[in-house]
């Protein structure tokens, strides 16, 4: 019963937390992080500060005006408020720092003159039901449960199965223990449903649920078990695929001439 109130209470604190990402690491002072190649600005975003701060730069020489927006939810707030106007300089790169921030996962967007879009120099995003983020990771002893560790890793699933009830062919995704593909031992197996609003892809990308599984086996303080996380949602085959928005081309988007993901 200890190790279930364990592994309980780490897929607990995920939900508190269920976001995920990486972010680039600081590098140069913050007037060189805007160069030029081929008449566009080249920006870093977001640079993270060992100590917690973060500043985030868009590229949107037509623009008017640009925020940036936490969606990580109200239990992570960040300091001075959750939206912050961005300043713009001479290149054309807007600019904001925020923080220090509290080791955790953050979700982020950036609104461009009213309109909400995704960081186009951040790969890591993560999708909420039909909202789509950007995500970073504030490195710290309480973010390193969530975090992707030098340890023996499992493996997801995505497996498709046939559902009598609903006369549908369904998805779900299923996560391994590290040695079960070349073992013959018997596991457990934990079954991990998702809240409202999500799919069977929730737990793996929001929740980081293979993460917390490989570190809580590798440290000893779960057993080796195979996870299996469903779609709750009857009127869905599968979760819909990531696809970020591209921008179409043209003096009216504030955003040209920036790569979109």
């Amino acid at each position: 019963m200890k190790t279930g109130s364990r592994i309980v209470a780490a897929f607990a604190s995920a939900i508190l937390c269920a976001y995920t990402g990486l972010a680039q690491p600081a590098g140069a002072p913050a007037g060189q992080q805007a160069q030029t190649r081929g008449g566009a600005a080249q920006v870093r975003s977001p640079e993270i500060t060992p100590q917690g701060t973060v500043t985030f730069r868009l590229s949107a020489p037509n623009a008017t005006s640009v925020l940036v927006r936490n969606t990580s939810g109200g239990f992570l707030d960040w300091p001075g408020g959750n939206e912050t106007a961005m300043t713009k300089g001479d290149n054309g790169v807007w600019s904001a720092t925020i923080g220090p921030l509290k080791p955790e996962y953050y979700v982020y967007v950036f609104v461009v003159d009213g309109v909400q879009t995704l960081d186009p120099q951040n790969i890591f995003h993560v999708r909420d039901g039909q909202r789509y983020g950007n995500a970073l990771r504030i490195a710290g002893e309480f973010s390193r449960g969530y975090a992707l560790n030098e340890v023996p890793h499992g493996t997801v699933h995505l497996v498709w199965y046939p559902s009598p009830a609903l006369k549908l062919t369904r998805r779900l995704y299923v996560y391994t223990p590290p040695g079960y593909e070349t073992g013959t031992a018997r596991y457990p197996v934990f079954y991990l449903l998702h809240g409202g609003g999500g799919d069977e892809d929730a737990w793996t990308t929001l929740g980081r649920a293979p993460e917390i599984m490989d570190n809580l086996i590798a440290q000893g303080k779960a057993k080796p078990m195979i996870v299996v996380m469903t779609n709750e949602n009857s009127n869905q085959i599968a979760a819909p695929s990531v696809v970020a928005p591209l921008p179409t081309s043209g003096p009216g988007n504030p955003m040209q001439g920036t790569a979109m993901l």
